[in-house]
């Protein structure tokens, strides 16, 4: 009786109180309203950027800045912030009434990111540097540092937002609804045409060169991973982070 008594307790799934934290983490970290709510500061202080340091620090993916900003001037940072607030508010309520909101994981998922981002940057340090130096990279090498954040936080909020968040998610749901392929196809077909859409975007009027292309791609697939099995917000702090740490060392 003893030996069954255990064995059924072993095959029970133990309470989420009794789970080990590091596996109650990443649950709860991949949670897309602990993300949006997470992401909420970067948008913040990069909308505040923009207003200090003016158009140079605009994103290439914030099409809604990059329309106001010259016509309307300061006042489309009020508009942004207005609106990106709307949007916010209306996910995190739609969300609320499936998910749990727990601000307790914040700290670890930045510290988390902050890792990812140290050993990125550290490898596209050394490539720039020693080995392929980029030609074409962004020219914000003498900049201040209040531009080469507020690019850094544009380039990660934005450029997850629309790349992973954005197109993975309607690529994913289009090759499964419509195409009809297995889930794990069309998760491999998005990450693979929002990666290489991600690199094309970075030539937007200018030549393309065959190894930051194929770099940024790379880059791309593995903010498309982070996306995925981690969560949108690790993706955005990891792909700021990054930038902020490459555009430093310069």
């Amino acid at each position: 009786m003893g030996f069954i008594r255990v064995r059924n307790l072993r095959g029970r799934k133990l309470p989420e109180k009794k789970q080990s934290q590091l596996k109650l983490y990443f649950s709860q970290s991949h949670n897309l309203l602990n993300s949006l709510v997470l992401v909420l500061p970067l948008l913040i202080v990069y909308q505040v950027g923009i207003l200090l340091v003016g158009w140079q620090g605009v994103n290439g993916v914030d099409l809604f800045s990059q329309i106001l900003v010259p016509l309307t001037g300061p006042i489309a940072i009020v508009i942004s912030n207005f609106v990106l607030l709307v949007l916010l508010f209306v996910g995190v309520r739609h969300l609320r009434k499936k998910e749990k909101f727990d601000s307790g994981f914040f700290a670890p998922m930045v510290i988390e990111s902050v890792v990812y981002a140290f050993f990125l940057g550290a490898f596209i340090v050394f490539v720039i540097r020693y080995a392929f130096p980029l030609a074409d990279a962004p020219d914000v090498g003498q900049a201040d540092w209040i531009t080469k954040v507020t690019v850094s936080l544009g380039a990660g909020v934005y450029e997850e937002l629309f790349f992973r968040l954005g197109l993975i998610s309607l690529l994913s749901y289009f090759f499964v609804k419509v195409v009809k392929v297995q889930k794990v196809t069309a998760i491999l077909g998005a990450f693979l045409i929002s990666s290489l859409l991600f690199s094309l975007a970075h030539y937007v009027g200018s030549q393309i060169d065959a190894y930051s292309f194929v770099y940024r791609f790379i880059a791309g697939l593995i903010f498309a991973a982070l996306f995925k099995f981690r969560s949108f917000a690790i993706a955005v702090y990891t792909h700021a982070f990054y930038d902020i740490f490459v555009l430093f060392s310069r």
